[in-house]
């Protein structure tokens, strides 16, 4: 399935893109018909036409499956960015693969333990188990995680190429693969800072390539995205770059509920009420979802979801 992609490779974080030729709309006919005949084969074989997100809710706001391009989310520290697209990757019934700029493996691999277990992930690895049920929650995590790579670029970068190298692997293998960077700012500052990058010039080059993944790969690309500590909530409040809100297809935003709402629901502790915003979306409909985290086991459970205003 990956024979005749055209895939980013080191050179594309620098380089300037060949020149844009003029197309016309029935350039793109026949694309379009093979596209739409291959989705109505989907719907009638009852198979996905690609990756989904594992929540009926904003499964339906994407359109029913995550189209290919770039999608986005932000929140601040501690929200729970990363445990949700986690839960996603693994839940997408494709391949998957997790570039990982701040967090090592070995915890994303405790974080997954702890949801495919339903075992707090505090225990989890630190000597309180015996041997016997320590490998038999990390076999189980291990079998329900068969789809998933990790590049772990917390120690080097991953550059653009090594993304390219598994995603093409991978969509050989599955047919279609989610690709995660976790998170955008530390991918791009590791991949810049070799070539004297400013943060900022680094920020657009990374979006850039990212893109042309996407569209390279037909494969939907999702980043998480620091927050800017003078903003407070929308598309605007992602630190380092305007293009982090203007260039992906799809925006959303991570908010946590304040204390006085929690003690309102009867929430303490390890349970709270995480609302996600879809304040961009070029693919359905913009909207808000609420969602359960609880934190010891590293899952959400979507609630309810509705039209934005």
């Amino acid at each position: 399935m990956s024979a005749g992609l055209v895939i980013p490779g080191p050179s594309e974080w620098v380089s300037e893109p060949e020149p844009v030729r003029a197309i016309s709309f029935g350039d793109l006919l026949e694309g379009h018909l093979a596209r739409a005949k291959e989705l109505a084969e989907a719907r009638r074989s009852g198979r996905r036409p690609g990756p989904t997100t594992g929540f009926a809710g904003l499964d339906a706001m994407l359109g029913g499956w995550q189209r290919p391009g770039l999608y986005a989310l932000h929140a601040e520290g501690g929200v729970g960015k990363s445990a949700l697209l986690l839960q996603m990757a693994v839940d997408s019934g494709f391949g998957a693969l997790y570039v990982s700029a701040e967090m090592p493996a070995e915890v994303l691999f405790r974080r997954h333990l702890a949801r495919a277990n339903r075992v707090n992930s505090e225990i989890l690895g630190a000597g309180t188990l015996d041997e016997e049920r320590e490998r038999a929650f990390a076999e189980a995590g291990v079998l329900q995680a068969m789809k998933l790579r990790i590049l772990d670029g917390t120690e080097q970068a991953v550059t653009p190429s090594d993304i390219s190298r598994e995603v093409r692997h991978l969509r050989g293998e599955y047919g279609h693969v989610m690709v995660v960077v976790d998170s955008i700012q530390p991918w791009c500052e590791s991949n810049g800072a070799e070539l004297g990058l400013s943060e900022y010039d680094s920020i657009a080059r990374g979006i850039a390539a990212l893109r042309r993944l996407a569209t390279a790969t037909q494969s939907p690309v999702w980043f998480l995205s620091e927050r800017n500590k003078t903003a407070r909530e929308g598309m605007g409040a992602m630190a380092g770059h305007r293009r982090l809100a203007h260039g992906p297809d799809v925006v959303m935003e991570l908010v946590p509920e304040s204390d006085e709402e929690a003690y309102a629901r009867g929430h303490f502790g390890d349970v709270q009420t995480v609302t996600l915003k879809v304040n961009k979306n070029r693919n359905g409909r913009r909207g808000v979802l609420k969602y359960t985290l609880t934190g010891g086991i590293q899952e959400f459970a979507e609630q309810r979801w509705g039209q934005a205003r």
